[in-house]
C-alpha cells in the first residue's frame, strides 16, 4: 500500500514565493499530492504534527567534492579509493541530516558511489556528480608539483587522470574524456577554464582551455542531453566559457559587466561558493597552502563580494554551493552566512532550493512545495527568513523527508 503522510499546520515556503503561507502537504508514495487546507479523512493517513515549524524544499547544494577529504588537493588524489570512498559516505549522511536532499558533485564521486546510494548501501542526499573534472596540462585540475614528475602515475604529461581529473590537451583529447564520464553517468561536465587558488602550476588570471576545446566539450554534452559546468574566476574566462556555450560559471568571483552581458546574452547560471574562501583565508596555512595559495586567495577575496552584487543586479540566477574540502567540511552551514552579506534570506533559500533545481535540469520536480514535485521537505525550527543563520545549526532541521520518505524524524507525531 502506498504510504500517505500528512505534515498539519506548516508554514510554507514553497522554493519560489516571497511570502509564506500557513498551509498543510499531504505526501502520496513519492511525490506531494496536494498543498493547502486538508483533512485527514482517510484512516490509512499518518499525520505529523509540524505547527510553528518552516517547511520548505529539500535543500541543494550544487557545489560539493563529497570526496575532497584533505588539502592540498595532492593529498587527496594519492589517497586510496577505500578511504576517500569511507569519508563521501560519512560526509552525505551528515549533509542529509542537515536538511540536504539533494548534492551536485563538482568532481571526484563517481560511478561506484551513485550505484551505493541508488542500490541502499549508504544513506545520503540525491546525487548528480560530474565523476571526474577536466584540466588542460598545468590547468586548475592538474595537481602535480611543478617540481614533481609524476608522468608515470598519468601516463604521460598531456594525457591521463588521476582520482579527481582529466589532463586533457587538444579537441580529441577532450572528446574522449568527456565522453568516458558521460559513460559512466555523469549528470554533468565540469570543465576548468581559469586558473584557480589551490593549483601549484597556473597563475589565477589564466584563462585555460582553446575554444576549440570548450566548444567540443559542450557539443559532447549537448549531444547527450546535458550540460557543461566551468571553474571560472577572471571576467575573461567567464565571457569566454558563456559565449563558447557553456551553461553554468562555478565561483565567478572576479565579474566585470561585459561577463554579466555575455552571461545574459546566453542564458547562463552562475554558483558562487563564498565560505571556503573565508575560511582558507583564516587556516589556510593550517591547512597547507603555501604563500602562492594565499597570494591567490586574497585576490580572490578582494573582488568576491562585489561580483555576487554584480551578478544580483544583473539579473543572473545564482544557485547555491559550497565548494568545501578537508576540515571545512565540518561548516557546511557558513555558506548562509557569508551569502547574507549581500543577498536577502528568501534569495538564499530560492538559490538553494528552485533555482538549484533548475541548475540540474530538474526545474519543478525538485526545490519546490507543489503537487507532483517529488517530497524532499525538511521542517525547520526558527525562521531563516529572518535570520538564516538558523540553517547553519543542523539541529535546527527537525525533519527530512526525502522521496517521500523520513529520513530525520524529531517530531511528535500527532496521529
Amino acid at each position: 500500500m502506498t504510504d500517505k503522510i500528512l505534515l498539519k499546520g506548516a508554514k510554507i515556503f514553497d522554493g519560489v514565493a516571497d511570502e509564506v503561507r500557513q498551509q498543510d502537504v499531504l505526501v502520496v508514495g513519492q511525490r506531494i499530492a496536494e498543498v493547502g487546507a486538508i483533512e485527514a479523512g482517510d484512516t490509512a493517513i499518518r499525520t505529523i504534527d509540524v505547527s510553528g515549524m518552516l517547511v520548505m524544499p529539500g535543500l541543494i547544494d550544487a557545489h560539493v567534492h563529497i570526496c575532497g577529504a584533505e588539502l592540498p588537493i595532492i593529498n587527496a588524489t594519492s589517497s586510496h579509493w577505500s578511504y576517500l570512498s569511507a569519508f563521501a559516505f560519512r560526509l552525505m549522511e551528515r549533509r542529509l541530516m542537515a536538511g540536504f536532499t539533494t548534492l551536485r558533485d563538482m568532481g571526484g564521486a563517481n560511478a561506484g558511489i551513485g550505484r551505493a546510494l541508488r542500490e541502499g548501501l549508504v544513506t545520503g542526499p540525491r546525487l548528480f556528480y560530474s565523476g571526474k573534472l577536466l584540466s588542460q596540462t598545468g590547468g586548475h585540475g592538474d595537481a602535480r608539483p611543478r617540481d614533481y614528475d609524476m608522468a608515470s602515475v598519468l601516463g604521460n604529461c598531456c594525457s591521463g587522470s588521476d582520482k579527481f581529473a582529466w589532463v586533457a590537451d587538444g579537441v580529441s583529447q577532450v572528446r574522449r574524456a568527456v565522453r568516458e564520464e558521460l559513460r559512466l553517468g555523469a549528470s554533468q561536465i565540469k570543465i576548468m577554464a581559469s586558473g584557480g587558488i589551490l593549483s601549484p602550476a597556473d597563475p589565477l588570471h589564466s584563462l585555460q582551455f582553446s575554444e576549440s576545446e570548450i566548444r567540443a566539450a559542450v557539443e559532447e554534452a549537448t549531444n547527450h542531453g546535458t550540460y557543461v559546468s566551468a571553474h571560472c574566476h577572471p571576467a575573461g574566462a567567464i565571457r569566454r566559457c558563456a559565449e563558447y556555450g557553456v551553461r553554468v560559471i562555478e565561483h565567478a568571483t572576479m565579474m566585470d559587466e561585459v561577463a554579466a552581458e555575455a552571461m545574459i546574452a546566453n542564458d547562463c547560471y552562475a554558483v558562487p561558493t563564498l565560505s571556503l574562501l573565508g575560511i582558507l583565508k583564516k587556516e589556510g596555512r593550517d591547512m597547507g597552502l603555501d604563500a602562492a595559495n594565499m597570494e591567490k586567495l586574497d585576490i580572490v577575496l578582494a573582488h568576491a563580494q562585489d561580483s555576487l552584487k554584480l551578478l544580483r543586479k544583473s539579473g543572473i540566477p545564482m544557485g547555491f554551493g559550497t565548494d568545501l574540502f578537508g576540515k571545512a567540511h565540518d561548516r557546511e552551514g557558513s555558506e548562509f552566512t557569508q551569502r547574507r552579506k549581500v543577498d536577502a534570506p528568501i534569495d538564499i533559500l530560492r538559490s538553494a532550493t528552485s533555482i538549484n533545481a533548475e541548475i540540474l535540469q530538474r526545474g519543478g520536480e525538485l526545490g519546490r512545495v507543489a503537487p507532483g514535485a517529488l517530497a524532499d521537505l525538511i521542517a525547520v525550527k526558527g525562521d531563516p527568513l529572518s535570520d538564516i543563520a538558523v540553517l547553519e545549526d543542523p539541529d535546527n532541521v527537525a525533519m527530512v523527508m526525502m522521496d517521500g520518505a523520513l529520513r530525520k524524524d524529531e517530531l511528535r507525531r500527532a496521529a
